[in-house]
């Protein structure tokens, strides 16, 4: 499918919210004033990422009956470009855009190397005319491989940390990354992006208007409330592995922990509270597989979303994921999945979106 959707910037009317005014709304709408925001969105962007910055800056305009935020969408050239489910945004040129934007919110991309340097390019230009940056999601890797942000801590996906770490180990930074939700560091907000791209962004318009405010936009998007940055990305651990059973999840937590230096299996079982023996069984149990069999899956299943998702190279995805050798790597991922580290990667390059 390939639909063209066009960006308009004084089109917020076309559905209003209720028109009801709180005390709060009447004190905003006495000292209301414009907000630039500038959108960057580069080939196979998400388009919850994009959505997430419009219709919130849409529902903030409508509530407040005026323009407090006049989002323009743009790209390095300009033009249209295909988001990673190859539905067209038409967008203007970055380079046009005058001025300072109050937010410059750089959405998550395909991270081919074209895309990292354009990023790079778009952020040095335009970061000193900006009083806060957001990065989300892939952008957080891609600018702390940059090294663009010069931050001491970054929120980076939890697909993505190790590599985050990596990158800023590699570039000899002192960042740390972590799992929260987003990370607000001198006007640079890093982002797990994707649905806690809606999030960061209403704490953004709560700093704006109040949080009252920014709760009647949740509402009005029927969002379940405000979660905070400091909210974990992800699923308890116990719903995510399906069980209850303590040892089972203190196992689990365990290999999740450790796929770039695996543990031995008797550690494992050790920290479980369990013999060896005993934790076959649970695993058989539960998940039909050995525990082996279960630790390999987890580094090749998260060795394959790095092919496909990051531009890291075989030999450091290999590295990345706790095996010796490439040609292990290669081995074992074939195995699992049926086709080589290298055909798939080149293959994901064939069906990357075009600019």
């Amino acid at each position: 499918m390939n639909m063209r959707l066009r960006s308009h910037v004084d089109g917020y009317q076309k559905v209003a919210p209720p028109r009801y005014e709180s005390n709060d709304a009447q004190k905003t709408k006495a000292s209301i004033f414009t907000q630039n925001v500038m959108i960057v969105v580069l080939p196979g962007f998400p388009l919850t990422e994009l959505a997430a910055c419009l219709d919130i800056f849409a529902s903030a305009n409508n509530f407040l009956q005026g323009l407090a935020y006049n989002p323009t969408v743009t790209s390095e050239q300009g033009g249209s470009i295909c988001s990673v489910s190859n539905l067209a945004v038409e967008t203007k040129c970055a380079g046009a855009f005058d001025g300072i934007a109050d937010y410059l919110v750089c959405v998550g991309c395909q991270p081919t190397e074209i895309n990292r340097q354009a990023i790079r390019r778009i952020v040095v230009s335009k970061r000193r005319f900006a009083r806060s940056i957001f990065a989300l999601s892939t952008v957080v890797d891609m600018l702390t491989d940059l090294n663009v942000l010069d931050q001491t801590e970054v929120s980076a996906q939890w697909q993505y940390k190790s590599q985050a770490t990596e990158f800023a180990t590699k570039t000899n930074q002192k960042t740390k990354t972590n799992q929260k939700l987003f990370h607000n560091s001198k006007g640079i907000v890093t982002c797990a992006g994707f649905l806690a791209t809606f999030d960061v962004l209403l704490h953004s318009i709560a700093n704006d208007h109040g949080w009252s405010f920014a709760g009647r936009i949740s509402d009005h998007l029927i969002k379940d409330g405000l979660r905070y940055e400091n909210s974990p990305q992800r699923r308890p651990l116990e719903q995510r592995t399906g069980t209850k059973h303590k040892g089972l999840i203190a196992a689990v937590s365990v290999i999740e922990e450790n796929l770039a230096s695996p543990v031995p299996l008797s550690e494992v079982a050790r920290i479980a509270g369990y013999s060896v023996r005993q934790l076959e069984r649970q695993f058989q149990r539960h998940y039909g597989i050995s525990p082996g069999r279960y630790y390999m899956s987890r580094r090749v299943t998260r060795a394959k979303a790095q092919i496909e998702q990051t531009t890291m190279s075989i030999i450091e995805v290999s590295m990345a994921n706790g095996f010796g050798t490439p040609s292990h790597f290669a081995r074992y991922f074939s195995r699992h999945f049926g086709i080589s580290p290298h055909v798939l990667r080149n293959t994901c390059l064939v069906k990357a979106p075009p600019s």
